[in-house]
């Protein structure tokens, strides 16, 4: 059996490799390989991650779930190589209306897909039977979309192709059920998302873990595309890179928590992550405030000649200045950190300080005893404490 889910792994791999490879022949053709390649590179994570969760953990749906998104991405993105290069004048190739048609019908079922993806992880199952009826709302809402999107009759949204499969007579039922489906999926959509908060608050041990996992893969997720939409031009060659590297983050972190590889380093990756991030914000707003408040002083007392002159030494001393807070700086965060998220952690820590401060000045054994059990009690929590102290042997008496 083992031998057998590798090999399927191999073969999900080899199929993705084939199709988004065509499609990156295509796009290079036609000189958009670079502005596709991010996506491409991204969108190669979910059937990898997926055949790989497949091979350990054939019975968990978050690796097929993987797998059909990536099937998905696959086509969809060697429709858009196929379709991209067609439309150019002497590149006509054979079946291109239904190439269009397919990816256009694949690409909603990527997203309602995700959306199980986050309904079911970690462990492939329901929160609870009671959540059944938004799996077969969300499963109605797709299969009503793909029906209405095959069949809708005219051209496809935002693109001039003519569906070649619609059918006129089916127009209006069509766009009836097309806003059905809809509302299902985004129901589906607020529904995974409430169960990923409810799976969450719930969770305890091991499965505590792997939703911190998930939750860190969705932060990076929110945060590149917030970046990519603020700071990159849309005519910029890496327009899709904070998308690419959000979407590509996301299956590590779920393939990290269904294999429960290193599940427990998440904790370490969080408190990093929140200590570097408020120390890189805190350096970068004492240097720019520095950089312009040097340079409005100089241009106001010394003028236009005299200010670029000044301006090297400015960037030299906020430089140092920023070098100097530095590590006093982390060292406050890494306390702000450890006390308002990591109470337990700082609490213990500060605890067994106090201990190794008594060892020593403590002489007298029956005052150590205490504060040892006092200090295994704060740091342990266990039930009960029992203290054994072995007696000397031929010890001499006076």
């Amino acid at each position: 059996m083992k031998r057998a889910a590798i090999v399927r792994a191999w073969i999900i791999i080899a199929v993705f490799a084939l199709g988004v490879g065509s499609g990156s022949v295509l796009a290079a053709q036609i000189g958009i390989l670079g502005r596709v390649a991010p996506m491409a590179v991204a969108f190669a994570m979910y059937p990898i991650v997926g055949a790989i969760v497949l091979a350990y953990r054939p019975g968990n749906a978050t690796g097929r779930l993987l797998v059909v998104v990536g099937f998905g991405v696959t086509t969809t993105f060697f429709s858009a190589g196929y379709t991209d290069y067609a439309a150019l004048p002497g590149h006509a190739l054979p079946g291109f209306a239904f190439m269009d048609w397919l990816g256009n019908v694949i690409w909603p079922q990527n997203i309602a897909f995700g959306m199980l993806l986050a309904l079911l992880f970690p462990t492939g199952h329901l929160p609870s039977p009671r959540w059944r009826w938004l799996l077969w709302a969300g499963v109605a809402g797709m299969a009503l979309n793909a029906l209405s999107s095959a069949f809708m009759p005219g051209v496809f949204s935002g693109e001039t192709t003519v569906n070649p499969f619609g059918v006129p007579a089916l127009g209006p039922l069509l766009s009836i059920l097309g806003l059905l489906s809809n509302a299902l999926v985004a129901l589906l959509g607020l529904g995974a998302l409430l169960a990923v908060l409810v799976r969450f608050w719930r969770s305890r041990g091991i499965e505590r873990q792997q939703m911190k996992w998930f939750a860190l893969g969705t932060a990076v997720l929110v945060i590149a595309i917030a970046l990519n939409l603020l700071l990159v031009p849309d005519d910029n060659n890496g327009a899709q890179l904070g998308f690419a590297i959000g979407f590509g983050v996301l299956p590590f972190s779920i393939g990290a928590a269904v294999l429960r590889a290193r599940l427990y380093d998440i904790d370490i990756i969080i408190n990093r992550a929140l200590v570097y991030g408020l120390l890189t914000a805190s350096l970068a707003v004492v240097y720019f405030g520095l950089v312009l408040g040097f340079q409005f002083v100089v241009t106001h007392r010394v003028g236009g000649l005299g200010a670029q002159a000044q301006q090297p030494i400015v960037i030299v001393l906020s430089t140092l200045l920023i070098a100097a807070l530095f590590t006093p700086l982390r060292t406050r965060i890494q306390r702000l950190i450890d006390r308002r998220f990591y109470r337990r952690k700082y609490d213990s820590a500060r605890t067994l300080a106090r201990f190794g401060q008594t060892l020593r000045t403590e002489v007298e054994i029956e005052p150590l005893c205490d504060h040892l059990v006092s200090a295994v009690e704060e740091t342990m929590q266990p039930e009960s404490v029992m203290l054994w102290i072995r007696p000397s042997v031929g010890r001499r008496q006076s």
